[in-house]
């Protein structure tokens, strides 16, 4: 099994393999991670460390030494591990993305990764998607469109569910629904995404 990368990224992995260092791949597909260990260690890397999980994951980084590459597949949406591996000191932090969600780039660059690359198990849609946010991660319902155009227009819960003839706590429902498919965690973090999706003007 391969995978593809950017090509800086690939020059810099090839570089950094050239110190004999150490790499910790936090892949959660077992073949692919095992082809990437192959990789690695066909590169000169002297140490890989493995993490079939988030939680083992996290516990490497809690007890191994910081070492050259760390790379973090994003299909469980450890997004707050790219930051702390890069605080931990880990020279290079990438992220492992499906490849078909611009804003899985996005939230990882800010989250602290240094580079990308594309995970080949990631499947792909063999069908047209409902609506999806361009700038999001997840695929919004109809009814979660209705609501973020609505709190686009200033609206709170109260005037959404009397809008929409929702109640309340429906309306908080929906709101806390969309946050976690565009990764944000107020109103105004949900209007800006929407506006760079363009689902509001």
């Amino acid at each position: 099994m391969s995978f593809t990368c950017n090509q800086n990224l690939r020059q810099a992995a090839g570089q950094r393999a050239a110190r004999a260092g150490s790499a910790l791949l936090a892949v959660f597909d077992e073949a692919l991670r095992n082809a990437m260990v192959r990789r690695f260690v066909s590169m000169g890397v002297d140490i890989v460390y493995e993490a079939e999980d988030v939680t083992e994951m996290m516990r490497l980084a809690d007890h191994v030494p910081a070492g050259d590459v760390a790379v973090v597949d994003l299909s469980h949406r450890a997004y707050h591990a790219l930051g702390l591996l890069k605080g931990r000191g880990w020279s290079s932090v990438i992220a492992m993305t499906s490849g078909k969600r611009p804003a899985e780039l996005r939230f990882a660059v800010r989250a602290g990764a240094d580079g990308w690359l594309v995970n080949p198990s990631a499947p792909v849609a063999s069908a047209p998607q409902p609506v999806r946010d361009a700038a999001g991660p997840d695929v919004l319902s109809a009814r979660e469109v209705e609501v973020v155009r609505l709190v686009a227009e200033g609206m709170t819960n109260a005037d959404i569910g009397a809008e929409l003839r929702l109640s309340s706590l429906t309306v908080k429902s929906h709101m806390t629904r969309i946050g976690r498919k565009l990764l944000v965690g107020d109103r105004a973090g949900i209007v800006a995404v929407a506006m760079r999706a363009g689902l509001v003007t």
